[in-house]
């Protein structure tokens, strides 16, 4: 039953990886894929572990056999939503910033995701025995259910600063279609995307010499 119970997050991963693809493609919303993903699987690791303040809600305060099962299910399904749209996320801000919409660029993002997906599973358990050792398997449960929710906030004041941006930027765009006396400095400022975007701009042919493989090698 316990291998049951921690294949189901495989299983699960394996089912629900075509279906965010889909509703990635369709509907193009994919940090708030990632976000709903980061939740689910902070849920997750709360019901395996079970986090203390979810303790009560068990007959014997240590948890069951169906919150294990479920979180299983949960941590498969946040997973899939998460890898899925930050590698499509990845490619398109990866193309909006000048790289070519080729395989080069997916064989380079891949490279880079995979790599640090392997380091974080080299990392992950080093740490999460280490807090094994001195505490209850809870409070390594309560950590990753921290780190997600961390990682979904900051994800989401991200996006709240580049809404700021745009409105600001909407803003400006009526102002100075009424007033023709704003410094033009100001307003090629607003109306750069590179100012939008928070990151400094950088030439396409640096960027083909550091991240690009020539196809003639």
């Amino acid at each position: 039953m316990i291998g049951l119970a921690f294949a189901l997050c495989g299983i699960f991963y394996m089912c629900s990886v075509p279906l965010v693809g889909f509703i990635t493609d369709k509907y193009n919303h994919r940090k708030v894929i990632i976000v709903s993903g980061l939740i689910v699987t902070a849920l997750s690791f709360t019901l395996i572990g079970p986090w203390v303040p979810l303790t009560e809600l068990f007959p014997n305060d240590k948890g069951a056999a169906w919150a294990v099962f479920l979180g299983n299910c949960l941590c498969g399904i946040g997973t899939a939503s998460i890898t899925v749209a930050v590698m499509a996320d990845c490619v398109n801000e990866a193309v909006s910033h000048g790289l070519p919409d080729s395989i080069i660029t997916y064989g380079n993002l891949s490279s880079i995701f995979n790599t640090s997906m392997g380091l974080g599973n080299f990392i992950g358990p080093i740490l999460g025995t280490a807090i094994v050792e001195h505490n209850p398997f809870s409070t390594l449960s309560g950590v990753l259910t921290g780190l997600c929710l961390g990682e979904a906030g900051l994800l989401v004041l991200y996006c709240g600063i580049i809404y700021a941006v745009l409105r600001r930027r909407r803003k400006w765009s009526r102002y100075s279609s009424t007033d023709s006396s704003i410094d033009s400095a100001t307003y090629n400022h607003i109306h750069n995307d590179s100012s939008l975007l928070l990151l400094p701009p950088t030439p396409y042919p640096v960027l083909q010499e550091h991240y690009l493989q020539s196809e003639y090698e």
